[in-house]
């Protein structure tokens, strides 16, 4: 008898995944057939159903629908072990569950940023935004052949939200005034002559953690490879410039020098190229993103908006 249904969209998936007796039962099986030990408790956020088994093991189940996702997941930690200092998820197993993949994982020590991230001051932040900084540099240093097709796919990528981004923000409920704007940005993208390097895609509080050392809190770990891939370094900045910076320049200028960026170098034409990759990331919704924003900054145009997320 199969313990978990098949799915076939979505909106079938999210009902399977709210049912926690049921996801209850599946982690309880994942734990009996590895013989892992620990309480399991459940993270909410997130797509996927994730949760803790005491302090040692994450477990990640995706739905059928979900393969790829879980398949790239595996192959790029499987790819950066043991290739940075940052610490990233030791993937200890993977299997199936009624063709449902699921993924074990060893569990990072540390605290996610996300859950201190407003206790800090602000030059606590700035030292952290460094950090971020530095390692987003060594993920994107990591040796990486980058093969015809992989370049193939990214420029497939970059067309295919290219075509796709005015619909899909109307869908989300931009408002007409900033979807006038929409072409402004997404039909000319820059030319780029550097090779495409290992993208994590969601640079945010959520999926970073950190450690107190003597005192210090500094980055310790870098979480959740479902949806990364091969692309242009930029394209990774546009999440630091939302969610982790928010608009304060002192933080964006200390994770882009970090990085590697002259003073010279963040000029209009780079925020322009921010905001480009805004529009055209996977997971671009507009709309939420500049609810995110302060009232008191009125933005009334994509070209205010870039300036905030992304300027100096």
């Amino acid at each position: 008898m199969s313990l978990l249904p098949q799915v076939k969209t979505e909106e079938e998936y999210e009902k399977i995944s709210q049912n926690e007796e049921l996801c209850q039962s599946v982690l309880e099986t994942i734990k009996e057939r590895h013989k892992l030990s620990g309480s399991i408790f459940r993270y909410k956020d997130g797509t996927q159903i994730v949760s803790a088994l005491g302090d040692n093991y994450v477990v990640k189940v995706f739905a059928p629908i979900s393969q790829k996702n879980a398949d790239n997941e595996i192959h790029f930690l499987e790819y950066l072990s043991g290739k940075m200092s940052l610490e990233t998820p030791e993937l200890l197993v993977h299997g199936k569950i009624d063709n449902w993949p699921y993924l074990v994982m060893r569990k990072l020590p540390g605290t996610l940023l996300k859950d201190i991230w407003p206790s800090f001051l602000e030059k606590e932040q700035i030292s952290l935004c460094q950090d971020i900084g530095k390692a987003t540099k060594e993920l994107h240093q990591v040796p990486f052949q980058g093969t015809d097709s992989d370049k193939a796919k990214w420029q497939k990528f970059v067309s295919q939200q290219q075509r796709a981004c005015l619909e899909k923000q109307k869908k989300l409920g931009l408002s007409e005034k900033w979807l006038k704007e929409i072409s402004f940005y997404t039909q000319k993208m820059p030319e780029h002559k550097e090779k495409l390097v290992l993208l994590h895609t969601e640079l945010m509080l959520d999926h970073l953690l950190v450690k107190e050392e003597n005192g210090t809190w500094k980055l310790s770990g870098l979480i959740d490879f479902e949806p990364s891939m091969p692309g242009h370094h930029e394209y990774e900045f546009s999440s630091v410039g939302v969610f982790i910076s928010q608009g304060n320049s002192r933080k964006w200028r200390a994770f882009l020098e970090a990085y590697g960026y002259s003073l010279g170098d963040l000029d209009e034409n780079f925020s322009h190229r921010i905001m480009c990759y805004l529009l055209l990331h996977r997971y671009c919704h507009l709309p939420w993103f500049l609810s995110l924003v302060p009232k008191e900054f009125s933005l009334q145009s994509l070209k205010e908006a870039a300036d905030f997320w992304f300027s100096v």
